[in-house]
């Protein structure tokens, strides 16, 4: 399982991403969409570690 709470990402002073939060569920398939901008490359980097959390955490199955 993974769960996205509140989570921030700035680059610099500039915010990216502000109070994200979403489970996704064992078995589930799930599709980020949105137009260019809105932010899914950082989304995905900060699920991976490649962009440092400003605030809020993620868990994956179980460990933050």
């Amino acid at each position: 399982m993974l769960q996205i709470e509140n989570i921030q990402v700035h680059y610099g002073a500039a915010p990216a991403l502000w109070d994200i939060s979403l489970q996704i569920n064992a078995g589930e398939l799930v599709s980020v969409i949105g137009p260019n901008g809105a932010g899914k490359t950082t989304l995905i980097h900060a699920v991976m570690g490649l962009s440092p959390l400003k605030s809020g955490r993620i868990i994956w199955e179980g460990e933050v």
